[in-house]
């Protein structure tokens, strides 16, 4: 073989192998709830991507032998260089040469680049990524095919369907990189953040003591009660008696704004109330 169509032949390769080992890393890192924006915006390569990763088979498999045919061009067309001009006992430089370039130029290199593009090349990489899909599909069926036959003795079952629900810690991620990307402010992070924390806080971290809350006798009337929620902002108000050593229950202001009698006393609205062990 020539030896600058072999060379030729042998930096196309690694560029392609690139081109498979970053297109895997980017897919996998890009951001997805950008990407659920651009779905849901009816933007064509964003769904098409979607749907690639609704079918990791597919894609991962399309990826693999794709790196892995670059990788077995460009060692075949390597050592026929080789092994034409100085001899078959010089085999081993072929791992030599090509290693230290597949392993930077195809391996490490692309798949940092990609990673930290990922959200802005991702898209793009999709139409020629499909174009290898359909290409190389029939190669990749048959490995799919014989990789099941070979897991069947270990019994392989179908895969579990993915559950709907995410964990506290996913949610948690995800409210995280929104507040990155600008999805959600940091003031609306830390309003949720605060209803994770409120569930693990015991009564006692946020209760007030009775003789320190803003409290009505239970004889009091409406007039006296909606003077008081002017006065102090509250809605709803514990009824207990003079020393607040009993609690009643609790009058809402709502239940008292249509009554034209405001002589009645609080004690005909009280709503029962729920105690809790501090």
């Amino acid at each position: 073989m020539n030896i600058y169509l072999g060379l030729t032949i042998i930096l196309f390769a690694i560029m392609f192998e690139a081109f498979f080992s970053g297109t895997e890393t980017a897919v996998i890192s890009v951001n997805k709830i950008k990407l659920r924006h651009f779905v849901d915006a009816k933007i064509k390569k964003a769904q098409l991507l979607q749907d690639m990763l609704n079918n990791p088979d597919k894609f991962l498999g399309t990826v693999l032998v794709g790196t892995n045919l670059s990788v077995i061009i460009s060692s075949v067309v390597c050592t026929d260089l080789i092994v034409t001009r100085l001899g078959p006992d010089y085999k081993w430089l072929v791992t030599v040469i090509l290693t230290p370039f597949i392993l930077i130029f195809a391996e490490i290199l692309p798949k940092t680049v990609f990673r930290q593009m990922a959200d802005r090349v991702t898209l793009n990489l999709v139409a020629p990524l499909g174009f290898f899909s359909r290409v190389l599909s029939p190669i990749s069926w048959l490995a799919s095919r014989v990789s099941e036959a070979l897991l069947l003795p270990f019994g392989k079952d179908k895969p579990a369907r993915k559950s709907v629900f995410v964990s506290r810690e996913e949610l948690k991620y995800l409210l995280k990189e929104s507040e990155r990307d600008g999805v959600i402010q940091s003031h609306e992070q830390a309003i949720i953040y605060s209803i994770f924390e409120f569930g693990a806080k015991k009564v006692s971290q946020v209760m007030l003591p009775l003789k320190s809350a803003v409290t009505i006798e239970a004889s009091k009337s409406l007039s006296e009660l909606k003077d008081l929620v002017k006065k102090t902002g509250f809605t709803r108000i514990p009824v207990c008696k003079d020393n607040c050593s009993d609690c009643h229950g609790v009058v809402n202001i709502f239940d008292c704004l249509h009554e034209k009698d405001i002589n009645r006393p609080v004690s005909d609205f009280i709503r029962p109330t729920i105690f809790i062990y501090e």
